[in-house]
């Protein structure tokens, strides 16, 4: 069969969660979810109860990726390279020390951010 590349890449922000799993270029979607961040009122928020808001989402993120990440059928180790896709640099870490945390002893790396 010859040698397979395997490769997971995570595209991550506040609102939206994809992961693509690449085997021999074949893109297979994994998993495609949207969050929704809407407003309470119909008249809108102040300015500043809506930045609370958004800062609240943004702090609960890495909960939601992960639970997101961990369902069955997602992640299908071992890989041959991941790739993180985040503008958020401490969202990027926090993933990759979920991805860590699941080696079983299987060298699934490296994590590019």
């Amino acid at each position: 069969m010859g040698c397979e590349m395997h490769k997971l890449v995570i595209k991550v922000d506040v609102k939206r969660l994809r992961v693509e799993d690449y085997v021999n270029g074949k893109k297979r979607v994994c998993l495609n979810k949207e969050r929704e961040i809407r407003r309470t009122k119909a008249g809108g928020f102040a300015q500043n109860k809506y930045q609370r808001h958004v800062d609240m989402m943004k702090s609960k993120t890495l909960d939601w990726v992960q639970s997101n990440l961990l369902k069955p059928g997602v992640l299908r180790p071992p890989y041959d390279e991941i790739d993180i896709v985040c503008k958020d640099e401490t969202l990027k870490k926090g993933i990759k020390s979920v991805l860590e945390g699941l080696d079983s002893g299987r060298d699934w790396y490296p994590i590019s951010l």
